[in-house]
């Protein structure tokens, strides 16, 4: 592209002038190259020290993905931009790099509100209300919880295995990055009474 510069013979100059500032809570952003030579260095570093059982390393992404989206292609946002860095070093260094999803199942005993129970049977037991929302319970004493990678895929979406247990040792980020408050799926059994036959 050319450009000149001519002098002003005549009409107006019009200057326009902008105030420039930057969002001291905004990170600088770093290139690329050294966002490299540091991602290189970490991984060259964990290849070096890894323990022979801890095999693998697991990086969860930002966005949720369905089982069929799950390949490079389909990465989204910051997602994407680390999947590119990080693809070109595996190769390098020679890891290998899968998709996942995992399932975190906790069970235990929910509050539960006596005041629901409306009316008692034939036998004066107390009887359900039908009228439960259905809504989201939540756990006051955890009995279990399990992790498990429900499937593994590789970057082009191939399935390659499924129904993996899963250590949390292993995640970065460990156990916290799995907690929600309101799980995707829930199953309720309502309050059983006390189970005494008559």
């Amino acid at each position: 592209m050319d450009h000149e510069v001519f002098q002003v013979q005549s009409g107006y100059r019009w200057v326009l002038s902008f105030n420039l500032a930057v969002d001291q809570d905004i990170p600088i952003p770093v290139p690329r190259d050294r966002l490299d030579i540091g991602l290189r260095d970490a991984l060259a570093r964990w290849a070096e020290n890894v323990e022979e059982e801890q095999t693998h390393l697991i990086y969860p992404l930002e966005y949720k993905y369905t089982e069929a989206n799950l390949d490079l292609k389909s990465m989204k946002g910051h997602d994407r931009e680390r999947l590119d860095n990080l693809v070109g070093l595996a190769n390098q260094l020679g890891f290998k790099i899968f998709f996942a999803t995992i399932e975190k199942a906790q069970s235990g005993s929910v509050f539960y509100d006596h005041s629901r129970y409306s009316r008692r049977n034939y036998w004066g037991d107390w009887e359900e209300d039908e009228d439960d929302d259905g809504g989201h319970h939540d756990i006051e004493e955890v009995f279990d919880t399990r992790y498990e990678m429900k499937l593994i895929k590789d970057l082009h979406g191939k399935m390659i295995t499924t129904k993996l247990p899963l250590d949390t040792d292993f995640v970065a980020g460990g156990e916290e990055v799995f907690e929600r408050d309101v799980p995707d799926e829930e199953d309720y059994e309502g309050y059983m009474g006390n189970s005494v036959g008559r």
